[in-house]
């Protein structure tokens, strides 16, 4: 792979192999610098049970798998180091700040019920006026409107 097919891969494809410290400490791991293959080092730190990315070191072609395995042996040996098998499809849920006029529309004109759930985990003021202002142009109940301006109170008092 050239350093552009490299780039390319890091902004969406997966990587070669993916390896993951299995202690909470920090571990300096020798790796091949993915543009220009000089030998480097990279410091995983944080909690792996979290999964978060400073606690994983990429290899990007066959190359650079080779060399992170010979040169950190004794990572690999111990237990500190092992294989990641990123998740494929991450689903990242939208949040309700995302949410155009039509899904708000949508959620006020939803079930009792589920109103009153989604309201009450709404913690943002700028959404809840403009799910208060779809639902007075909506002609909404007293109770329905009653409900959003209870909510926007109670987190304008906080």
């Amino acid at each position: 792979m050239d350093n552009t097919q490299i780039f390319s891969a890091m902004q969406g494809e997966k990587p070669h192999v993916s390896y993951i410290k299995t202690v909470i400490s920090k571990i300096f791991v020798s790796i091949l610098d993915p543009f220009d293959e000089s030998p480097s080092g990279i410091l995983l730190f944080g909690d792996p049970k979290k999964g978060g990315e400073n606690s994983i070191v990429d290899a990007w072609n066959e190359k650079q798998d080779r060399y992170i395995k010979k040169m950190n042996q004794p990572l690999f040996d111990d237990g500190l180091l092992i294989k990641y098998n990123r998740p494929e499809n991450v689903v990242v849920e939208r949040q309700i700040e995302e949410f155009s006029d039509a899904e708000l529309l949508e959620i006020v004109n939803s079930h009792w019920f589920s109103l009153v759930k989604i309201v009450g985990e709404v913690t943002s003021v700028p959404v809840l006026f403009r799910m208060l202002e779809l639902a007075r142009e909506a002609d909404k109940s007293e109770k329905v409107t009653g409900l959003i301006e209870s909510k926007l109170s109670e987190l304008q008092l906080n």
